[in-house]
């Protein structure tokens, strides 16, 4: 790789990157084959200093397109790894008419897309902060419910208390000497 780091001023885009010699030699392949391969780090650096962020490319490079139609693929740790021309095949006459209307309907949708989250956004943010309200009342309620369930159990589990204690109760009545005699009665008379 070569040592050179670009800064630039775009805000959107990586602070610094490094021109690697693969970008060099595309270059002279690609864009400009005839001049002094000396110059082609500087012609790097000066179209750097147009590039706009396309998109995400392969892996986790990222597409920058220089405002002469070049495209720029940048690794994450801000080295230049390949550059190229888009090329439609219909020679590149043509292929830049084509270059320069995409960039126009990107120019576009970019603004368009800018112009929704405009919109959007307090709507968007109004949902997400009723989406919190709602969850924090969902939090309450179940609380709520789980105060009431503690509570409704805590009074059957009394009401079970107190069946036992009346059906020990009442045991206790008709379970008087009377009543063991006459069991005891019965059961003698059966056996005779």
């Amino acid at each position: 790789m070569v040592g050179i780091l670009v800064a630039t001023l775009h805000s959107n885009m990586i602070d610094q990157v490094r021109v690697t010699c693969h970008a060099i030699e595309r270059w002279l392949e690609r864009v400009e084959p005839d001049i002094d391969p000396e110059e082609v780090e500087k012609r790097i650096a000066t179209a750097w200093q147009t590039a706009e962020e396309l998109c995400q490319a392969e892996g986790n490079t990222k597409a920058y397109l220089t405002e002469e139609n070049v495209v720029l693929i940048v690794a994450p740790d801000g080295a230049i790894v390949t550059v190229f021309k888009p090329e439609y095949g219909f020679g590149p006459e043509i292929d830049e008419r084509i270059c320069a209307e995409l960039r126009q309907q990107l120019k576009e949708a970019r603004a368009n897309l800018e112009q929704i989250r405009k919109e959007i956004g307090p709507r968007v943010q109004s949902l997400e902060a009723t989406a919190v309200a709602v969850q924090a009342e969902i939090e309450a309620l179940q609380a709520r419910e789980k105060r009431i369930r503690s509570a409704r159990n805590a009074l059957l589990e009394m009401e079970q208390e107190l069946e036992q204690k009346e059906r020990s109760i009442a045991v206790r009545l008709y379970q008087s000497i009377n009543y063991r005699l006459e069991l005891l009665a019965k059961k003698g008379n059966r056996a005779s």
